[in-house]
């Protein structure tokens, strides 16, 4: 399903000494290993689950739509920043926090990834000495939305990864019920969770800009893609056109052929020669018949070509209706530009 962002509470440890887990998320072979974040206790230390250990796929529930499959290598990997394109996946470290990616730019392709071979020692005016380890993002500019190169470093600690400033507004909801909602437990009832609201999220305009570029391209690219299919299918029809056509000159020349012996036939039985052989007569149908298939296709792929110059024009007709949409929303925006240039 889809990956969403939502408001969430600080809440202390069970027992003393005990430290928090982090959700593991892995790509295996298209599917997705999920654990979710728990408490664990002093001593113990997580461990993956194992490659040769069977694993039953969760059916959605009713109502869930399945998003895409995990868009990005195998392993292990965290969900992309706000705003990013559905599906993508950014290859992290085991015990990296998801919220690491709260600040990142969103991607629309893959290349975003997590290393984690960066720490920082910070030291206080009291000498009081603390080691944060840092993760550090890493995207070329063709992943990000931005068209730009990311590189930065980020403090696992979920709290300060998630006091950043994200790029993209993309806020859930506020609860209408401030009361907690218990964790599931084996054996008790689940839960009734309330309904999901809808949240668009809100870039900002740089991104939005991009993002409206990127749209373009892709329907331009789109667009040369079905006229270079359109392009193809009307040469194929050529072809088979010029193929048809040397046929039928071809059963032209043998009936004329045929025609041409028929009446040498009757030129020797007006003789008093050998008459004609009934061979002739049923290749003569043969001929006929097999005009009649080559008329009958012919017609087919007129109709066709027909339809296919047809949804050309169509086409053409919505390109330049799109042109000149976007030519009104090129001066709409001119037009606010001036309009905050005087103000």
């Amino acid at each position: 399903g889809d990956w969403v962002w939502a408001y969430g509470r600080w809440a202390d440890p069970p027992r003393p000494e005990y430290h928090w887990v982090h959700p593991y998320y892995e790509n295996r072979n298209g599917l997705v290993v999920f654990v979710n974040g728990h408490w664990a206790s002093p001593r113990s230390v997580f461990v993956p689950p194992a490659i040769n250990i069977n694993i039953n796929i969760s059916e959605a529930r009713p109502g869930v739509h399945p998003g895409p499959a995990p868009i990005g290598p195998s392993g292990v990997f965290v969900p992309p920043p706000p705003g990013s394109r559905h599906g993508i996946i950014v290859p992290a470290p085991i015990g990296t926090p998801p919220s690491v990616v709260t600040g990142a730019p969103p991607v629309i392709k893959r290349g975003m990834y997590i290393d984690r071979r960066s720490t920082v020692n910070n030291t206080t005016t009291v000498n009081n000495i603390t080691n944060i380890t840092n993760v550090t993002i890493i995207a070329p500019a063709s992943a990000t939305a931005s068209g730009k190169a990311f590189n930065t470093s980020v403090s696992t600690q979920p709290h300060f990864a998630a006091s950043q400033r994200p790029l993209v507004k993309a806020d859930a909801p506020r609860p209408v019920s401030t009361t907690p909602i218990p964790a599931y437990v084996p054996g008790r009832p689940q839960s009734h969770l309330p309904p999901p609201q809808t949240v668009k999220p809100v870039f900002s305009p740089e991104l939005h800009q991009k993002q409206y570029d990127n749209n373009l391209d892709q329907q331009r690219r789109n667009k040369d893609l079905q006229k270079r299919d359109n392009d193809q299918a009307i040469q194929k029809e050529k072809d088979l056109r010029q193929r048809e056509d040397a046929s039928r000159k071809n059963l032209d020349a043998s009936r004329q052929r045929e025609i041409e012996q028929k009446q040498k036939n009757q030129e020797q039985l007006k003789r008093g020669e050998a008459p004609l052989k009934d061979k002739d007569f049923a290749h003569q149908k043969e001929l006929d018949a097999q005009r009649k298939i080559l008329d009958a296709k012919k017609k087919e792929q007129d109709k066709k070509q027909r339809e296919i110059e047809a949804r050309k024009r169509k086409d053409t007709g919505q390109k330049e209706l799109e042109e000149k949409q976007r030519k009104l929303e090129q001066k709409q925006k001119e037009q606010i530009e001036r309009n905050n240039d005087v103000k």
